[in-house]
């Protein structure tokens, strides 16, 4: 079962970007990008 209500795309450069990134700082994007993804009301602080 899915339970993303929403559709993130990324960019060449973001990809570029996030590649470059240490582990624990990908960790941390990862878990934003989860919230934006399965959370109907997203906290201001993570957009």
């Amino acid at each position: 079962m899915n339970d993303d209500i929403r559709e993130t795309f990324h960019s060449e450069e973001y990809d570029k970007y996030y590649a470059g990134l240490d582990e624990k700082t990908k960790a941390k994007y990862d878990y934003v990008e989860t919230i934006i993804k399965t959370q109907y009301v997203v906290n201001r602080k993570f957009v």
